[in-house]
């Protein structure tokens, strides 16, 4: 087993094991008297960090070695938002700018998919254009949970380096809608007309021009699936 990313301070760690179903990775688990980390599945996302109440865990302290080489940065991103194995529709607009960006660029298209057991997904997302799929299929991400979902992203952009991340904002994310609303109720906000109060849909990182309608590959795409985050074995 190769030496973990994460620090845990025994002298502080008290054994309550609040930190344990935080990763999204599942590196830790509970030894004899406090919290063990694997260093071959731990990534160093630090989602399990402000978890601790006694503050017995620890990261490394980052540099800026590597980050002043913006052109390792490149490829348009999207994430694929998904419920119930079915890609919400918002994915599909995101794709179509995405391709825009990208042959103005003179990059490739990539999809971030989690969840679990989704892997049949993927052949759809490279229907609607993306190039490569970066798939995190785990059961901790069956669910979704905003610390797990957003630590496993974050591990998957610094390992690949996009240079364009879109992201979309449906109205099932709205705060006020039910946790979990039935596949009927969210079939029913994907059809509804926009309201002229209703917010932008999408945002990105990077402006792009303002089109009418959205376009699709003609040609039939086969994407390259990638599981992220992969292993640290040595």
């Amino acid at each position: 087993m190769s030496e973990a990313l994460l620090k845990v301070n025994p002298d502080l760690c008290v054994g309550c094991g609040a930190c344990v179903p935080v990763c999204p990775f599942g590196a830790l688990a509970m030894g004899d008297t406090i919290v063990a980390c694997n260093g071959d599945l731990c990534t160093g996302c630090g989602a399990c960090v402000p978890v601790c109440p006694v503050n017995a865990l620890s990261l490394p302290e980052k540099t800026s070695a590597g980050t002043s080489d913006l052109a390792a940065w490149k490829d348009v991103w999207v994430y694929a938002e998904q419920a119930d194995g079915h890609i919400h529709s918002i994915t599909w607009e995101l794709l179509g700018e995405a391709r825009k960006l990208a042959d103005s660029l003179g990059v490739k298209v990539g999809a971030i998919l989690l969840g679990h057991q989704v892997g049949p997904l993927v052949p759809q997302l490279a229907e609607r254009g993306a190039d490569i799929v970066y798939l995190a299929d785990r059961p901790e991400l069956a669910v979704f949970q905003d610390e797990r979902h957003a630590a496993a992203i974050i591990e998957i952009v610094r390992r690949h380096r996009p240079q364009i991340l879109l992201c979309g904002a449906p109205r099932s994310a709205d705060p006020s809608s039910p946790a979990s609303p039935s596949r009927s109720t969210r079939a029913s906000r994907r059809t509804a007309p926009p309201s002229p109060s209703t917010p932008p849909r999408a945002t990105c990182t990077r402006r792009a021009p303002p089109s009418e309608a959205t376009s699709w590959p003609r040609s039939r795409r086969r994407a390259t699936a990638r599981r992220c985050p992969p292993s640290a074995r040595r």
